[in-house]
């Protein structure tokens, strides 16, 4: 085994380790990539750090996410709820940044960068 391997780092294992987790607890038994669960990690880490830091906006979608992750601690349902609804979020931002990214000028991308950055 050669632990430089990038089949072998830390969060390669930890990914297992995750993918392992959902397996044994996913009812509908949604295969999640490495990448789908990158990116809900990601949401998660973020969440939890608006949360923490008191810097999140409220409007209707945030608000729904800080109560789904106050409610994926309660249930082994709430959890896989959470976690799917991060995925699909996930799967439709991304499909809309290929969208901008292959169909827009650069001053389109500048101007939607200086929109979110709000």
């Amino acid at each position: 085994m050669d632990l430089n391997d990038k089949e072998y780092s830390y969060a390669n294992l930890v990914i297992l380790q995750i993918k392992r987790m959902l397996d044994n607890t996913n009812k509908e038994h949604h295969d999640f990539s490495n990448w789908d669960i990158i990116n809900i990690a990601l949401d998660i880490l973020r969440i939890m750090t608006e949360i923490s830091c008191g810097t999140m906006y409220f409007d209707e979608g945030t608000e729904r996410q800080w109560n789904l992750f106050f409610d994926a601690q309660k249930t082994e349902d709430g959890l896989m709820f959470f976690i799917t609804d991060l995925y699909r979020h996930s799967k439709v931002k991304n499909q809309l940044l290929n969208e901008v990214l292959n169909t827009t000028k650069g001053e389109d991308l500048e101007e939607l960068i200086k929109e979110l950055k709000r």
